[in-house]
């Protein structure tokens, strides 16, 4: 008999952990990477030239996508301590990028969040406007 997978988008009650975001009106990013190690430097930099002015909380999630090159590992070496918002790197055992999406749903406090690829280059502030105009608040649908 086949397991059924947990499709519910019900947020994780475990506490949070120590410098994880607390703040519901904050900002989640979300990057789901699967065996992303060789883009992440120039991602994670792009992520940590970003301000917030002090408006809002941010936080950064990865999700580390059933990656076999130390994808997670690797974003935690290269996130630097004085970064403008925390990084938490999550691990989703089932390749997918459904399935990537929903842990870091799930993950998330903050009420706004913005999916982005490892491709991607943001400008300063762009996340302080993605929060105030952008983002679509959440539902639960």
């Amino acid at each position: 008999m086949l397991a059924s997978a947990d499709l519910s988008l019900e947020r994780d009650s475990k506490a949070l952990s120590a410098g994880e975001m607390t703040a519901p009106d904050g900002l989640s990013v979300i990057l789901c990477c699967h065996n992303s190690a060789s883009r992440l430097p120039a991602t994670l930099g792009h992520l940590t030239g970003q301000r917030s002015g002090g408006r809002f909380p941010w936080e950064v999630i990865l999700v580390d996508n059933a990656s076999s090159d130390a994808t997670g590992r690797l974003a935690q070496e290269l996130w630097p301590q004085d970064a403008p918002a925390p990084l938490r790197v999550v691990h989703e055992a089932r390749l997918g990028l459904a399935y990537a999406r929903r842990l870091a749903w799930r993950r998330s406090y903050s009420t706004k969040i913005c999916i982005i690829g490892t491709g991607e280059k943001w400008i300063p502030y762009l996340a302080c406007r993605q929060a105030g105009h952008d983002a679509h608040r959440r539902t639960g649908h």
